[in-house]
């Protein structure tokens, strides 16, 4: 025998009751009511606006960064797929170091954790990551020079010619080397907080600078202490960057800052990129800053809303009516 069906049909409401009417069954006919909700739960709760801040901190930093992040990441397809796992892997990042930051209590100047204001024009420096693959890259390294994170090529020998040089250093036909940075123009100049610059966003800029071995310059005979940095690589510019960074510069003793790179920067965080010219190739990079800035990690900011001052950022209000949301124990994220 054919199974019935009924249908149910919406006769009325009255308050939050709602009338429905069956039919089509041995029921038909029949009338009843439920209770509709309305007791709809805050949406803002604690532990949704720590996902709602990582999610906008990590949105924002790859649409500075799309030019080179969209496709960066070896084995994901350009685009849609490298934006999935840059946001992925870059919200799983921050996430953790909430939590570590929160679990630890560790002072806010040594978090690693830093998001955005909410609605903010602007990304926030973090150390963010912005390619992996199997590409060792080791030709430009971070280094500290001063108060300053600094990237620079292999020293080589006195006497070594270029084509010597780029040999030792492991560097074939092809190779380009992208140094990329996220930098800060002003403080607090995205989200100005009451308690300072560690609770407030700063203004940022991206910029990268790409370096491409020219075919010559693995057979040339010019001292490698001599040799202009575009006698070895062929130079171009993206973002916000200083164009004349590598004019006058030779190969030996050459480095690039933040300061150096992105235009009326203060600090920020820097990183290099090893690919190659019609490859799927990369090497892995997460992007730092200096190792003595905050307990000696070079992943920590010294500018961004840390960890302990996300909600005063996040919760309406909070921070003009002077009442600090300090997280000092853990919760939920």
């Amino acid at each position: 025998m054919a199974r019935q069906t009924s249908t149910i049909t919406v006769v009325g409401k009255l308050g939050n009751a709602v009338g429905f009417k069956r039919s089509g069954s041995k029921k038909a006919g029949a009338k009843f009511a439920r209770i509709r909700a309305t007791d709809i739960k805050n949406p803002k709760t604690n532990a949704q606006l720590y996902q709602r801040a990582v999610a906008a901190t990590v949105t924002k930093a790859y649409a500075a960064m799309k030019e080179i992040c969209d496709h960066s990441f070896e084995g994901k397809a350009v685009g849609a797929e490298s934006m999935q796992y840059f946001n992925s892997k870059n919200m799983n990042l921050l996430r953790k170091a909430i939590l570590a930051d929160v679990n630890g209590s560790v002072e806010p100047a040594a978090q690693v954790g830093v998001v955005v204001a909410p609605k903010s024009a602007f990304p926030t420096v973090g150390p963010y990551l912005v390619s992996e693959g199997s590409l060792t890259q080791n030709f430009m390294t971070l280094a500290e020079s001063g108060a300053t994170a600094v990237i620079s090529p292999s020293v080589g020998g006195a006497t070594q010619t270029v084509a010597q040089y780029l040999a030792a250093a492991g560097i074939v036909a092809n190779d380009i080397f992208t140094v990329v940075a996220l930098g800060v123009l002003d403080p607090q100049g995205a989200f100005a907080s009451q308690y300072g610059t560690l609770a407030s966003q700063p203004s940022c800029a991206f910029a990268y600078v790409r370096f491409k071995v020219k075919a010559s310059a693995l057979t040339s005979t010019t001292l490698a202490s001599e040799a202009a940095i575009t006698d070895v690589f062929d130079v171009d510019f993206g973002g916000q960057a200083n164009t004349t960074i590598t004019e006058g510069n030779t190969l030996d003793g050459f480095s690039i800052s933040v300061v150096d790179l992105i235009t009326d920067s203060s600090d920020g965080f820097i990183g290099v990129i090893r690919s190659r010219e019609n490859s799927k190739l990369r090497s892995t990079c997460r992007l730092q800053t200096i190792n003595s800035g905050a307990a000696g990690n070079a992943y920590a900011s010294s500018f961004g809303i840390k960890s302990d001052y996300l909600l005063n950022a996040w919760i309406a209000e909070q921070d003009t009516l002077g009442q600090s949301a300090l997280i000092l124990e853990g919760g939920a994220i």
